[in-house]
Order: structure tokens, then C-alpha cells, then sequence
């Protein structure tokens, strides 16, 4: 990783957006909301109108990839703006990235906090349920399961660690 104003600051807000959600299960507004706005004035700086763009554009394609996920109930809306202001400071490319990653990590966080507690067979069988009723047109009930959930803000910023990572590798 390299150590840019950039990266700094981002790794100043996964910490904290992780340490938040772990003890209050939310990504508050006074987080996202100032740092979506340190990464337009830092992108202006060094990009002018264009660089203005890259964090609309980055922002704009962090909600979108969440907005689905979020409809469903399956994260909430500061993980939503947690993606949103990764997006606005480092681009819409790697919102996409951040955003595949955070699902292999979450996917794998679920794994683990599944087979920990030894759920692994209720745990098809809930799927199974939700798969039916979701191509039933039934919303399943978030509520339900809420004690199983998870702070997704680890998964994001695991995600975006790993894009930070792996992403100059292979955009060369």
C-alpha cells in the first residue's frame, strides 16, 4: 500500500467506522458526511473540475452497488455511506472493487460465524426458506435473524484493504 494523504485518511476512517459499528451497530452520519467531503475538496485540489467529478462518480457508484443489498434489508444504510465516501475518495473503480471484496469478506465472516456456533444446518434450511420466498415475491423478515447479523463495516473495510492491495497490481 502506498502511504498517499489519500490512504491515510482512509485507513484513519475504516478504523473508525469499524470501531463505531463493533460497539453501537452504526456507521454514523458524522463519520461518512465529513469525510465524503474531505475527499471532494482533496480531489478538487488535485484534480480541479475533473478531480471534482471522481468523487461524484465515486460516491454515486458506492450507493448504487449498495442500494440493492440495502433494500433487502441486509446492511444498513452507514454501510451504504461507508462505500459511498470510500468511493468518493479513491473513484467509482475502486468502489467496485471495495465492493466485490467486502462480499467475499463478508461471505466469509458469515461462514465462520456459522460454523462457530454450530448452526451450519439451520443455516441451509434458512436459506433454502429465504430462496423460496424472495422467488415467491415474500420479503423475508429481516428482524428474524437480527441477532445472527453482523457490523458489515468489517467486511467493507477488509474489502477496501484488499482493493488497495491487489487493485495497483493488476490496473498497471
Amino acid at each position: 500500500m502506498i502511504w498517499t494523504i489519500e490512504n491515510i485518511i482512509l485507513l484513519v476512517f475504516l478504523a473508525a467506522a469499524v470501531g463505531i459499528d463493533m460497539r453501537l451497530r452504526i456507521v454514523p452520519n458524522a463519520l461518512t458526511f465529513p469525510i465524503i467531503a474531505v475527499a471532494i475538496a482533496l480531489n478538487i485540489y488535485s484534480g480541479g473540475v475533473q478531480g471534482f467529478w471522481f468523487s461524484v462518480a465515486g460516491s454515486g457508484a458506492g450507493v448504487a452497488l449498495m442500494l440493492l443489498p440495502f433494500a433487502a434489508g441486509g446492511l444498513g444504510g452507514g454501510d451504504v455511506k461507508m462505500l459511498a465516501a470510500i468511493g468518493a475518495l479513491k473513484g467509482a473503480e475502486f468502489a467496485f472493487y471495495t465492493f466485490l471484496f467486502s462480499a467475499v469478506a463478508g461471505g466469509l465472516i458469515a461462514l465462520v460465524r456459522v460454523l462457530a456456533a454450530g448452526r451450519g444446518r439451520e443455516t441451509l434450511t434458512n436459506m433454502k426458506n429465504i430462496t423460496l420466498l424472495c422467488i415467491g415475491g415474500i420479503k423475508p423478515d429481516a428482524e428474524e435473524n437480527a441477532g445472527s447479523m453482523f457490523p458489515y463495516s468489517g467486511a467493507i473495510a477488509a474489502g477496501c484493504i484488499i482493493a488497495n492491495i491487489v487493485l495497483p497490481a493488476i490496473v498497471k
